[in-house]
């Protein structure tokens, strides 16, 4: 167990290594099928301007998503800001108040000696 801790272990290694490789492989054949799909006659000028217009489709909609969280993440943040205001105004209110209360015990004190 001594010197275990905070060293990978031989075989998370071999899995890490076999992963790469793997991930090196799945590139190279992608790469490849990307080429000759280039090259092959049957791809047109038209197939791949479909494929661009939609993927650029589909990054307008991812980037619509993100300016509708940012969006929201900002009124989420204008709220707490708000929240957070008025919760040290209601902080300060109590210490007020406290303090009066306070104040009016010791002269409940002082004036209950008298009578």
């Amino acid at each position: 167990m001594a010197g275990s801790r905070g060293r990978p272990s031989m075989k998370k290694l071999l899995l890490l290594i076999v992963a790469l490789i793997l991930g090196v492989l799945f590139y190279q054949k992608l790469s490849s099928l990307s080429l000759n799909s280039l090259v092959d006659s049957n791809f047109s000028r038209e197939q791949y301007e479909r494929l661009y217009f939609g993927a650029m489709d589909e990054a307008a909609d991812w980037r619509q998503r993100y300016d509708n969280e940012t969006a929201k993440a900002e009124l989420h943040q204008q709220f707490l800001e708000q929240v957070e205001l008025e919760a040290k105004e209601l902080a300060k209110e109590k210490e007020r108040l406290n303090a009066q209360v306070m104040s009016l015990q010791e002269q409940l004190r002082r004036d209950g000696g008298r009578g």
